[in-house]
């Protein structure tokens, strides 16, 4: 991710001044990071959502959203530990 940062500051500093070019590239990260958030938590509202139906007709435990975003990015974790994708350098 970093390199992906200079990157762009490297993009907006041959066009714009410094100044400009690192506002512009923290923007630019705040705005992406508030776009990844954003679709986590709506991810996260819609398995409450779900769930919530479902307890609501079983009698089951209700959990918040902010459960639910934990259990996703927990789930996340363990997923990326189980599975593994080999990528192949090209020689």
């Amino acid at each position: 991710m970093w390199e992906k940062v200079v990157n762009c500051f490297e993009c907006l500093d041959s066009y714009v001044p410094t100044f400009v070019a690192v506002l512009l590239t923290i923007l630019i990260v705040i705005v992406g990071i508030g776009v990844g958030f954003g679709i986590s938590l709506g991810m996260a509202w819609v398995t409450m959502m779900v769930y919530n139906v479902l307890a609501s007709t079983f009698n089951w435990p209700v959990f918040s959203i902010w459960f639910w975003l934990g259990a996703l990015y927990v789930f996340g974790w363990i997923r990326k530990g189980f599975i593994t994708v080999g990528v192949k350098k090209g020689e």
